[in-house]
């Protein structure tokens, strides 16, 4: 096997600015795991499903649907990204 027989062809990239919400819509949406951060062409980090779902919200949070969405709506890719 090669690695282009697994690779993805185009590959799905963020911004440090990118929100929590369009990162998570973005990995459903194309059915992907890790997302690259560029910021002006060059690599600065990594998301992966896990950094996403440890940066939303327990399930036996106390914030109204309001207030969540207003919170993932803020929190942006450069807060939760591994640094290279």
């Amino acid at each position: 096997m090669l690695v282009r027989d697994v690779m993805q062809p185009k590959v799905v990239t963020v911004t440090p600015q990118t929100t929590l919400s369009e990162a998570v819509r973005l990995t459903r949406q194309r059915g992907i795991r890790h997302l690259p951060v560029l910021e002006g062409g060059a690599l600065v980090g990594i998301v992966s499903d896990r950094d996403l779902k440890r940066a939303m919200a327990s399930p036996a949070t106390s914030l109204e649907a309001r207030e969540l969405t207003y919170l993932l709506d803020r929190l942006t890719m450069a807060e939760i990204m591994t640094r290279p």
